[in-house]
């Protein structure tokens, strides 16, 4: 015949624990912070402004745009605090992309004005000038945002595996543990 068996066992909450107990009960949490897409916030931020993240690790980001390399920077100004590298990059982008089509311009303007007959071959030359040197700027402007949010996803590994992200963690869900930090 079945019976039933009540087995009484001391809890502790975390900040009860002995320095030697906690080490053991953030060893315990830390095997578990990265088992959720802890990650995918900073995908999100980067596809919200147009750049699609395929894969990273802690020495190499890839990324591609979705849309054009100017709508990607746009799209950052707008959505990105001044302070940060990604709005800086964005916004040398685009102010060293209109300086070279006002250039651009200018010169296929002057040409125009002096209307000698192969004007047009002149600025089908310029323009092909400055078509290469945009994916070159692209080039480095994609480098610089693949940079910035492989720093970003390292520094949140990094501050994942932080004592007080580690704590903080334990605390907010309210863990109990034996006396000697295992999970209860």
């Amino acid at each position: 015949m079945p019976r039933t068996l009540t087995i009484e066992k001391t809890v502790y909450t975390y900040d009860e624990l002995s320095q030697e107990a906690k080490e053991r009960a953030m060893s315990w949490f830390a095997q578990g912070v990265f088992e959720f897409g802890w990650y995918e916030s900073i995908y999100e931020d980067a596809s919200n402004i147009h750049l699609k993240i395929t894969s990273f690790d802690e020495y190499n980001l890839e990324a591609e745009f979705t849309k054009t390399a100017r709508d990607t920077a746009l799209a950052c100004i707008e959505d990105h605090g001044n302070t940060c590298d990604t709005y800086a990059d964005s916004a040398a982008f685009i102010k060293e992309c209109d300086a070279k089509e006002a250039e651009l311009s200018s010169k296929i303007a002057e040409l125009e004005k002096l209307a000698l007959d192969d004007w047009q071959d002149d600025a089908g030359d310029l323009e092909d000038a400055f078509n290469d040197w945009l994916a070159d700027a692209e080039e480095q402007y994609l480098y610089a945002m693949r940079e910035n949010y492989r720093i970003i996803l390292r520094k949140e590994a990094e501050y994942m595996q932080s004592a007080e992200y580690l704590e903080g963690g334990i605390c907010a869900n309210e863990y109990e543990f034996d006396i000697d930090g295992n999970i209860a």
